[in-house]
């Protein structure tokens, strides 16, 4: 045997060794993975310099403190919603709001836990904070934070330490709904690894180890298509019940993703024929409507609409009003917005830290955007089509009527 084919088998056989390697502990090696750069991220990002962490923190201060419902004032004659907190939370994210080049060193982050002194919920030193864009999201999103918070003040840790505790609580959650979600997608090799780069995108890694409410409502929309995947392959009515419990929850996280939850349906119209259908179909779309449609009643009185926090308001009746009379010149700007704001909202996608000010190389984006396409599309030569790959169009349906609802509800309420 000459020296080459010495040197191809040698080449084969490694080759060989490293894919039955990634097979074999394909989720170890994910999850592992996952759970290091969460906690690279958790470690070197900044108090406050994820997007919006600056409400979402009083946000669960208000739910720690057994704020369920926001608080509604009067603000110099003009309305304002948040809640009544104590002043040392104000103290400790002071500091960060001066400037949008602070530097943050060891030494800062030391001095500002100093000066906002040790952590009470129910301290008497107290005022009102506005933030209305947080204030009237449920508490559900923000309880594994609010946990942290709340045992933050039992072992009597100063602010900026309990700030950063209800920071991992909500990591720890984050990223176990996401291993759930690859267990759940173990027996689909290219699906779990395109669910594994998903979790791992700059951008969700950053909302995973923060006080937004997004760190808990990514990991549960990836975790109800996990189950609505295995259902399809399988029914199993245990499953079916997760299913349930996780779409009500997403549903109450964050009322733009209702749409995706009609994904449930996928599994209950390929196993349930006839009457049961229809039965289960309906009891899946109440159980993920009524907690939304209940807690829209709650807040109706508290929800300002637009940019109220810099003055700015909307008129949603007058929007949807414009949306009815003109359907197609709405349809055509939206299409126009999207085609014209693609590259923006893809690199807002894949990663822009900060408050929104630093965006990731364009060369970066197109790689990860590029890798996201390559798994979405590639199948494994000769590989039988499993079920939920046959059901890739009604699914990507489903997102695009999705896209197109929550578009419509940000020029509805915030536009």
């Amino acid at each position: 045997m000459s020296d080459r084919s010495v040197s191809n088998l040698g080449l084969t056989r490694t080759h060989r060794s490293f894919r039955e390697f990634l097979v074999q502990y394909r989720l170890l090696l994910q999850c592992g993975l996952l759970f290091i750069f969460g906690l690279m991220y958790f470690v070197l990002t900044p108090p406050f310099q994820v997007p919006d962490e600056f409400p979402h923190f009083y946000r669960v201060v208000q739910i720690a403190g057994g704020g369920i419902l926001p608080e509604k004032t009067l603000i110099d004659g003009h309305a304002a919603v948040g809640g009544i907190l104590p002043e040392s939370v104000l103290k400790v994210s002071e500091p960060f709001r001066r400037s949008r080049e602070l530097k943050v060193t060891l030494h800062s982050l030391e001095s500002a836990n100093q000066t906002a002194g040790t952590f009470l919920l129910q301290d008497p030193n107290r005022s009102f904070v506005s933030f209305p864009g947080s204030a009237v999201y449920s508490p559900v999103p923000y309880l594994a934070q609010s946990l942290g918070v709340r045992m933050g003040e039992a072992f009597g840790l100063k602010v900026l330490s309990v700030f950063y505790l209800g920071r991992f609580f909500g990591f720890l959650f984050s990223v176990s709904l996401f291993a759930c979600t690859l267990c759940l997608l173990r027996s689909y090799p290219r699906e779990s690894w395109l669910f594994f780069f998903l979790s791992t995108i700059p951008m969700l890694l950053s909302e995973g180890v923060s006080m937004s409410a997004d760190s808990c409502t990514n990991a549960l929309a990836f975790l109800f298509v996990g189950l609505t995947a295995r259902l399809v392959e399988k029914w199993d009515s245990r499953k079916f019940e997760f299913i349930l419990v996780t779409g009500a929850s997403l549903s109450i996280c964050k009322n733009g993703y209702f749409p995706i939850l009609l994904t449930a349906l996928v599994p209950v119209w390929i196993h349930r024929k006839g009457l049961p259908f229809f039965r289960i179909s309906l009891m899946t779309l109440a159980a993920c409507f009524l907690p939304l449609a209940l807690w829209g009643l709650a807040i109706r009185g508290y929800y300002l609409g637009g940019r109220a926090d810099v003055g700015d308001t909307v008129d949603p009746a007058g929007q949807l009003s414009f949306i009815l009379h003109h359907p197609v010149s709405f349809l055509s700007a939206l299409a126009s917005s999207l085609i014209l704001r693609a590259p923006q909202n893809i690199g807002q996608m894949i990663g822009k830290f900060g408050w929104l000010d630093f965006q990731l190389h364009p060369v970066f984006v197109a790689l990860c955007l590029g890798v996201l396409i390559f798994l979405s599309l590639v199948r494994v030569r000769k590989a039988p089509l499993h079920p939920f790959e046959k059901t890739r169009a009604v699914i990507f349906a489903i997102a695009s009527v999705n896209m197109v609802i929550i578009c419509t509800l940000v020029y509805l309420t915030w536009a």
